[in-house]
């Protein structure tokens, strides 16, 4: 892989290259980002992805995902891994939320539940 492009967070939203992961098919991405990225992209352990789906043309394959945390989507991260008909890696596209964990309280309403959120920067507030 080439040196990474950095987002805000100090993590790689663009890497690009080819390293051999034998990535077959989502589950197979998801499970590289779990482990072998993880690192890189400063993933909290409960982190987990989501694939949303699956595009092929006749040179490689893309697998779209969101990444999850404790079962909850974090709003406005994906990412996408690209691959050769090999499964070798050719790029990892997108930014992710470092570190990112879920709010660790019980049951709120919805004000309460949107503080929480702009709290963590996930959602802006709203305009008066």
């Amino acid at each position: 892989m080439t040196a990474p492009e950095l987002g805000e967070g100090g993590t790689p939203i663009y890497l690009a290259g080819r390293f051999a992961a034998n990535v077959r098919d989502g589950e197979d991405a998801r499970l590289l980002m779990k482990s072998k990225m993880a690192r890189a992209y400063r993933l909290a352990p409960e982190t987990d992805f989501q694939i949303v789906s699956e595009q092929r043309d006749s040179r490689s394959l893309s697998y779209t995902s969101w990444p999850t945390h404790a079962g909850i989507t974090v709003a406005g991260a994906e990412v996408v891994v690209q691959v050769d008909r090999e499964g070798a890696v050719m790029a990892i596209i997108g930014q992710l939320a470092p570190e990112w964990r879920a709010p660790a309280q019980g049951p709120m309403d919805g004000d309460a539940a949107l503080r929480a959120l702009q709290g963590l920067g996930a959602v802006s507030a709203p305009a008066p």
